[in-house]
């Protein structure tokens, strides 16, 4: 079987009047009116292709084939609206035509409801605003919609995922006929999907000179919070610690620290001695405890009644206070502060357009009378 390569015709060129009845085929309870489009006097296939659409559904299985709802909202405002009147534009044709040949296609009946091309939508949102398109995938002996991700690889029909993107090529196949409507089937011949793509844009915050700038306390309190967990993991607890220790982070005070231990450790030895008699009676509190001038890391620094200084480091980290009262003025201004962080309308009104009861009058009384009704969705 030889394959003939065609491509769709762009909607924008796409002439509604040469749209031509080639066939029909008659069975028990319907007639199928194939349609063509005459293109310089030859009978073509009447494809088109769709603009990028967000398909939000996942495909129901029916007896024969699989469906899946397409709301017509696409990533082109312009282009979906293009596609809209489009279908509209068939809706109109193809009920001004029943008109004409109503008694050819439906015989005596008098009351026929057209089946819009446009459905209503199952969901809510705003997405179903301009309704959807009802495609019927195929999978038949016959023919098989070609379904594509990225317009690549092949897709199966079990991995049509909600959320993305979908082109289509779909064919004006047929006008299907029974005793109670007609309306257009559509025959999807290619379907391509491709996940949506979120862009994320970034600007910078207001530059501010303030430490106590709101963005700032934010993330500074998120870093914190990383910082305190660690250092939760590293101490002892409150009942643990009886000996000071000075917080490894507090630079200024370590710095101060070494540098009186190489000048003049023995002066300062020799004060502490001085006042051992005065320190034995009284509990030992390091003034960054309760602190709000500095980040508290340990929560108690008490020593016990009778202890005493094991070494000169031990000795002047009981000391703190006075070292603490000359150099707090200096590094407050450099401590975080914590704060609390405080296009068209799809109702259609089932498509206003075609809401209108049409009459089809003859001079002949034996002529039946037809009214057509066209229903939003069956």
């Amino acid at each position: 079987m030889s394959t003939v390569v065609s491509k769709p015709y762009r909607i924008s060129n796409i002439d509604i009047e040469n749209i031509v009845y080639h066939s029909m085929k008659e069975g028990a309870n319907k007639k199928i009116l194939y349609l063509k489009y005459k293109d310089n006097n030859r009978d073509m296939p009447l494809t088109f292709q769709t603009p990028s659409l967000l398909n939000t559904e996942k495909t129901t299985q029916k007896t024969g084939f699989h469906e899946l709802n397409v709301p017509l909202i696409g990533k082109n405002e312009n282009k979906t609206g293009e596609l809209i009147k489009f279908l509209r534009d068939l809706d109109q044709k193809f009920i001004s035509d029943a008109k004409k040949f109503g008694s050819s296609w439906f015989g005596k009946a008098k009351n026929i409801t057209y089946k819009s091309v446009i459905r209503s939508g199952n969901g809510d949102g705003k997405e179903y605003n301009n309704g959807v398109l009802r495609i019927k995938i195929l999978d038949t002996d016959n023919f098989k919609t070609s379904l594509l991700l990225n317009n690549e690889s092949p897709l199966h029909t079990s991995n049509i995922q909600s959320n993305h993107y979908v082109k289509m090529i779909l064919e004006c196949y047929a006008l299907w006929i029974t005793k109670e409507g007609f309306g257009l089937y559509l025959k999807p011949i290619l379907m391509s999907f491709s996940p949506m793509k979120i862009d994320y844009n970034y600007s910078l915050l207001e530059d501010s000179d303030n430490d106590n700038n709101e963005e700032d306390n934010i993330v500074s309190d998120e870093i914190l919070d990383t910082e305190i967990q660690q250092q939760h993991q590293e101490t002892s607890s409150e009942n643990e610690t009886s000996q000071l220790d000075l917080p490894s982070n507090l630079n200024i005070i370590n710095s101060e620290m070494q540098e009186m231990q190489e000048k003049n450790l023995s002066n300062v030895l020799s004060e502490v001695m001085n006042n051992k008699e005065d320190m034995q009676n009284s509990h030992l509190t390091s003034e960054y405890l309760n602190d709000d001038n500095n980040i508290t890391t340990y929560q108690n620094y008490n020593t016990e009644d009778n202890s005493q200084p094991q070494n000169a480091l031990a000795t002047l980290n009981m000391n703190l206070e006075a070292l603490d009262k000359s150099d707090t003025s200096e590094t407050s201004d450099e401590n975080v502060e914590n704060n609390d962080n405080q296009n068209t309308q799809a109702t259609y009104n089932s498509i206003n357009i075609l809401d209108t009861k049409y009459s089809i009058d003859s001079d002949s009384d034996s002529s039946p009378k037809l009214n057509l009704q066209k229903a939003f969705n069956m």
